[in-house]
């Protein structure tokens, strides 16, 4: 198959949106983004595990509620549904509700220096 001109700008144009995804969360007014490569790394792929990062990256101990405008999202909700723009960024809300041994238990199930290295 040839591609002209204007398909093979077309083709690298959608290449290079698909690297510059990346999902803009905001946390105490501060706006951060997470590229995609960075999330498959960590193999990242519902709000359960988008959580569990940003709880060790924030150090939060309580339990998270991510929220697109006015909705809460769903823990089985994909990222690959999530990229955004700083914009539309995803509000990240902290709950108090959690005991002493489900802080430790999840601090312990995620490698902090990976992480760590995603928002740096």
């Amino acid at each position: 198959m040839r591609l002209g001109i204007g398909g093979l700008t077309a083709s690298i144009a959608g290449l290079q949106l698909q690297e510059d995804k990346e999902i803009w969360i905001c946390y105490n007014d501060e706006h951060i983004s997470i590229k995609q490569s960075s999330l498959e790394d960590l193999t990242v792929s519902n709000i359960i595990s988008l959580k569990m990062i940003i709880k060790v990256q924030y150090k939060i101990s309580e339990n998270v509620t991510i929220c697109s405008g006015d909705d809460n999202l769903k823990n089985s909700k994909l990222v690959i549904e999530l990229y955004n723009t700083e914009d539309n960024a995803l509000e990240i809300i902290v709950e108090d509700n959690k005991s002493e041994e489900q802080k430790e238990e999840d601090e312990s199930n995620f490698e902090t220096n990976r992480i760590e290295e995603v928002f740096n």
